[in-house]
Order: structure tokens, then C-alpha cells, then sequence
């Protein structure tokens, strides 16, 4: 063999970088992550190192605060899940869950799971 046939040689200098892949999380994850870093709060996002159930959706993407607060404004149509509730009120469930009927984080991931998101 030639030494213009030979394999050529790669070291970690000259091989490629692998391109990093990436998959979007589901919001119910989402949180799920947050609560791993954070403990629970009511009627505040963020409150000293505690988050609501937005709040640990907004940590587990992140720390993109826009992107929970856009996936609240979807959930504005939702009815809340609990029996005999009327939140006619509420401009979102999952802060009316939180605030409201004091879920667990975990609990609103579970139910957001429940639905698909």
C-alpha cells in the first residue's frame, strides 16, 4: 500500500465535531425538571430560590421565562380538572392549580402528561 492509499488518520484535533441533537422537552418534563432544583411556592413564579408550577416549567426549559409564560396563554381554555370547580376566573389552570387547589408540581406534570403536552 501507497501512502497516498493509505486510511487517513484522524486525531481529536482534526476529526469533526458530532453535531449535538436535541430534542424539545414536553412542558409536563418540563416542570418536572424545574422541581428538581426548586422547591414549591404559591402565588409568585419565583420567590427566593422557590418556583410555582410555571416557574419550574420556565427552570426546566432553561430558564426561558417566555417560553412557560406562552405555553400558560394556550392553556387559558383549559377547564380545571378538579370535580365541582367553576374557574371561570382564572386566566390559566396550571397557576389555578397551584395557587388555587395547592397541586404538587409533580401532580400538574402528571395531568399535563395525561393529556399529551
Amino acid at each position: 500500500m501507497t501512502p497516498s492509499s493509505a486510511a487517513p488518520t484522524t486525531t481529536p484535533e482534526t476529526r469533526p465535531a458530532l453535531a449535538e441533537v436535541t430534542s424539545p422537552i414536553k412542558p409536563s418534563e418540563a416542570i418536572r425538571l424545574g422541581c428538581l432544583t426548586t422547591v414549591q411556592t404559591f402565588g409568585y413564579y419565583r420567590d427566593d430560590g422557590a418556583t410555582c408550577a410555571i416557574g419550574a416549567m420556565a427552570v426546566g426549559f432553561g430558564g426561558n421565562m417566555g417560553k412557560a409564560w406562552a405555553f400558560e396563554d394556550l392553556t387559558e381554555d383549559f377547564d380545571c380538572p378538579v370535580a365541582g370547580c367553576d374557574n371561570d376566573d382564572c386566566d390559566s389552570v396550571i397557576p389555578h392549580l397551584n395557587d388555587s387547589h395547592r397541586w404538587s408540581r409533580e401532580r400538574i406534570a402528571d395531568w399535563l402528561e395525561s393529556l399529551g403536552l
